[in-house]
């Protein structure tokens, strides 16, 4: 299951942040659209963290050792 993370900053420094982690069949229901859209209308600044995407490299095999490498 793949999962966002949405940063909500808002635009005071005595209010507290706030962290979503959502699902990302969730992020198109309207309740998560309505939120988002709320606290962007009060000044809050929205930030999307992207998941790092893990890179697989082919092993070849070493042609006179014969080990993967």
């Amino acid at each position: 299951m793949k999962y966002k993370t949405y940063y909500f900053y808002p635009p005071k420094s005595d209010e507290p942040e706030m962290v979503i982690i959502i699902t990302e069949n969730q992020t198109s229901r309207n309740h998560f659209q309505k939120l988002y859209r709320r606290y962007e209308n009060k000044g809050w600044s929205i930030r999307e963290i992207k998941q790092k995407e893990k890179q697989y490299v082919q092993k070849e095999q070493h042609p006179q050792t014969g080990e993967y490498v």
